[in-house]
């Protein structure tokens, strides 16, 4: 009894769900069924681009009795595969290529023996009976290999068993072939740094964490994979996925005080499954100088309290030429037993011929002191400032009085030296302490 090809049963809704066939695994429902006849496509031809070879296999299966020979009317569609194409024996003990016939565009017809000397008369093993090679065409979409309908009992899809009666197999056609010439789509590369845009060196990037994202999609074949990243410079920067599920990606990299300073290339890739590949690029501006540091002044005081305070640094090269000014917002923390409070702070983009830093506050006179850069740009400076200055001068005398006498048993902040929110008895002590003491230079 001849046996109803299984033909996909969705030609017509595209190629989309086509690749959804493809990447969850074609039913085969014909799983226990005797003589079964499919067309399987090779791994590498379920994904192809325009021009590349599509090879399929004629495979035999769950035979139920000896056979000798196969004939197939297969068909196809000439808008998505076209020549050079051609039919080889399948190997083993099927040898014979008795007939090929590629007699009209989207038809071939081919027979296939088993070895005419010294082979067996019969066979019931599993085989390849015939590998089928086509080209696919520039037209881009999903299409199949098909049996075609029997005419009758002679022009027919058919095994010959060994007392040459027809034997009719259970036809299966082939899985999606999807032709795919276009490329992935890459679009909305950013890198940022603490919220700010880094990318194309929109802004330096510093010490710290980049965060790095692109999306990435194709239509037809769909993604091959996660997309690769490359960051290359003045040395290869290593980048840790953070996101993998798509269509957004994410990554991050870590800026250390060994990176060298330089401009790198962010290069990400995506290759979708028949080997499109799209690149898209930018520039990381890397400037990991950093100065690190504490700053601390007396209060005077025997109570455990913290404030804040905008300190201004400077930093000079040896002809005492302002290179770069920093405002910083430094929380510093009263140590009660002395009475001393401190605080610590950063300073990203320092200029690498940095000799001299200075620090200074609305209630302090400026400190200035010698820094020196590692070869990776770093240092470390820490200040010890002096309470006195309350009208921008950088000496404490009279004018500074009038100010405290001005905020005599208020909150401040103004006179307020110790940063305890009262300006009493103990600013009084740390002005009296600084009296016609000027500050250092910038």
């Amino acid at each position: 009894m001849r046996q109803q090809a299984l033909r996909p049963a969705l030609l017509a809704l595209g190629p989309a769900l086509a690749v959804v066939l493809v990447a969850l695994g074609q039913p085969t429902p014909a799983m226990g069924n005797p003589n079964t006849l499919a067309l399987e496509v090779s791994c590498e031809s379920l994904f192809v681009q325009p021009g590349e070879p599509v090879v399929l296999g004629l495979d035999v299966s769950n035979l139920a009795q000896m056979i000798n020979g196969c004939q197939a009317l297969i068909g196809y569609n000439s808008t998505y595969l076209t020549s050079p194409h051609s039919v080889a024996p399948g190997g083993g003990f099927w040898t014979e290529l008795i007939y090929e016939s590629w007699h009209a565009p989207g038809e071939l017809d081919t027979a296939i023996g088993l070895q005419l000397e010294g082979g067996p008369t019969g066979t019931q093993a599993d085989a390849t009976i015939a590998t089928i090679t086509l080209t696919a065409g520039t037209t881009e979409g999903a299409t199949f290999l098909v049996f075609r309908s029997d005419t009758d009992d002679r022009y027919a899809t058919m095994l010959s068993d060994l007392n040459a009666e027809p034997v009719w197999p259970f036809k299966i056609d082939s899985q999606p072939i999807v032709i795919d010439g276009t490329p992935p789509v890459l679009v909305d590369l950013t890198a940022t740094q603490n919220g700010v845009d880094v990318l194309d060196c929109a802004n330096p990037t510093v010490q710290g964490l980049v965060s790095i994202t692109v999306d990435a999609a194709d239509v037809l074949a769909g993604l091959e994979g996660i997309p690769s990243i490359d960051i290359t410079g003045p040395e290869t920067l290593a980048a840790t996925l953070t996101d993998d599920e798509g269509p957004s990606f994410g990554w991050e990299v870590v800026i250390g005080p060994t990176t060298p300073q330089g401009t790198y290339t962010i290069a990400i890739t995506a290759t979708d499954r028949a080997g499109n590949e799209t690149t898209a690029t930018g520039t990381l501006c890397v400037d990991p100088n950093q100065i690190t540091g504490t700053v601390q002044m007396s209060t005077l005081s025997g109570a455990a309290y913290g404030f804040d305070r905008e300190v201004v640094f400077k930093a000079t090269d040896t002809g005492n030429t302002v290179l770069q000014t920093w405002t910083v917002t430094v929380t510093f923390t009263n140590n009660p037993v002395t009475r001393t409070a401190a605080g610590s702070y950063v300073l990203t983009l320092v200029p690498g011929s940095t000799a001299r830093l200075s620090a200074k506050t609305d209630w302090s006179l400026r400190k200035r002191i010698p820094v020196t850069l590692d070869t990776y740009g770093q240092g470390v400076a820490n200040f010890t400032l002096t309470s006195g200055d309350l009208d921008g001068s950088n000496t404490a005398n009279i004018l500074d009085y009038s100010i405290l006498k001005a905020n005599w048993m208020t909150a401040g902040p103004a006179g307020d030296y110790n940063g305890d929110s009262q300006v009493m008895l103990l600013d009084y002590s740390l002005l009296k302490n600084a009296w016609f003491t000027t500050g250092d230079p910038e």
